[in-house]
């Protein structure tokens, strides 16, 4: 009985207890006075959410003392090849289950030789192993073919003219919008280098291979803010526009998660900066704002260069929130334990009070200087919110095949 208490307790000391999904051990046989006692193990199955082990204590003879069976979560080591996950997983628990019992320096030795292997990439290129049906592939290859317009091939001159147009008041609520928007792209440009950091971590490659277009694009949306600025003659410094509630998702909340990330891959980790930047930032607020230049410019006729360009942003964006909504109900489908649907739910309540604090209006104002009338941009981020949690919603129950073959088609991409 004390061995079954020491493996126990050694197995609780080595593993993080939220990656031990479950524990069962069984006594075998008694353990006399003077029996050498050593440990072995191995991995006996695997699926996409984790990996069956036993390890067993045996005597000289071979008989088994203890027998246990382990469920891990196959995320514990991040970034490890799987071959070398399957060995190194029992190799190091094994070293510590005997260095509790016996103090087993040879084992201990083997673990550093096998550490220092994890320096050794595995190249699913190399091995043919590209998941080419999937849906970050194919947004990829999407990206590649819709992905290449360039902001200097514009045409601005006639924004320039309709600038003119308008009144004070109208210009100061264009500026803010534009204020917010160009601030918001170069943020998310910046903010979106840990998320492919921790794809790249987890080896989901066909995720990587998506998210290098992606931050090719943010660049380039901030880069088409500033060049129709630039054109229709604005050059003053516009810092003063941003809102307190842009301050609070861009300069605190959205860099905090997403930086997150650096040091946590967890599915938690990755749901909250997914909720936050993929279906908030952008399938919410920038949806909203892509409304807002339609109503207010478009159905007037006004600004034509700068709305054949958002239509590229809108279509990039697409792209954007189909990954982050692919994103959240991998991780849903990965881990039922964890309820991360709910998780979902309870940060976008959270991130609510900031849509709020975007959209509100002047004091007594029912309609603005360019027609938006009072509640209609919160009605419709709130549409976009219900929109994004319905599809999430349809994560759970599915198999990772199922989400992973999803062609999701939230935009027109």
């Amino acid at each position: 009985m004390l061995v079954m208490g020491f493996i126990g307790q050694a197995i609780g000391q080595w593993l993080k207890v939220k990656d031990l999904k479950k524990f069962t051990t069984r006594f075998k046989a008694m353990t006399r006075p003077g029996e050498k006692i050593t440990v072995q193990g191995r991995v006996v199955d695997e699926n996409e959410t984790c990996w069956i082990c036993e390890a067993e204590t045996v005597n000289e003879a071979a008989e088994v003392k203890v027998k246990d069976t382990l469920k891990l979560k196959n995320n514990y080591f991040y970034g490890c090849s799987r071959e070398l996950t399957r060995y190194v997983k029992f190799v190091m628990l094994i070293a510590v289950l005997q260095e509790n019992l016996f103090n087993n320096h040879a084992v201990m030795d083997e673990v550093s030789k096998i550490k220092g292997e994890l320096a050794m990439r595995e190249y699913v290129t190399t091995k043919q192993e590209i998941n080419k049906n999937s849906l970050p592939y194919n947004l990829y290859q999407k990206a590649k073919k819709f992905g290449i317009w360039n902001p200097v091939d514009i045409d601005f001159s006639q924004d320039k003219e309709d600038w003119k147009k308008l009144n004070g008041e109208q210009q100061l609520e264009l500026l803010t919008q534009f204020a917010q928007f160009i601030g918001g792209e170069e943020a998310v440009t910046q903010d979106i280098l840990p998320m492919i950091m921790a794809v790249s971590k987890k080896g989901w490659f066909e995720e990587e291979s998506y998210l290098t277009t992606f931050l090719f694009e943010e660049a380039k949306h901030a880069e088409f803010f500033s060049l129709f600025l630039e054109e229709i003659g604005v050059t003053e410094d516009l810092t003063h526009l941003l809102s307190p509630g842009y301050r609070k998702l861009f300069d605190e909340t959205l860099p905090a998660v997403m930086g997150k990330l650096l040091e946590d891959q967890s599915p938690e980790a990755m749901i909250d900066a997914a909720v936050t930047y993929n279906i908030f930032a952008e399938g919410v607020l920038a949806e909203t704002g892509y409304w807002f230049f339609h109503e207010a410019l478009s159905r007037a006729n006004l600004f034509p260069g700068f709305i054949s360009g958002i239509r590229n942003v809108k279509r990039d964006e697409g792209r954007h929130i189909g990954f982050g909504t692919f994103l959240i109900q991998r991780l849903i489908s990965e881990n039922p334990e964890l309820d991360l649907f709910e998780r979902v739910q309870q940060r976008l309540q959270e991130l609510l009070p900031i849509a709020m604090m975007l959209t509100e209006r002047k004091e007594g104002e029912e309609v603005t200087s360019l027609g938006i009338e009072r509640g209609k941009s919160m009605e419709f981020a709130m549409k976009q919110l219900q929109a994004r949690l319905t599809v999430l919603s349809r994560a759970k129950g599915k198999t990772l095949e199922e989400i992973y073959n999803t062609d999701i088609a939230l935009e027109e991409v």
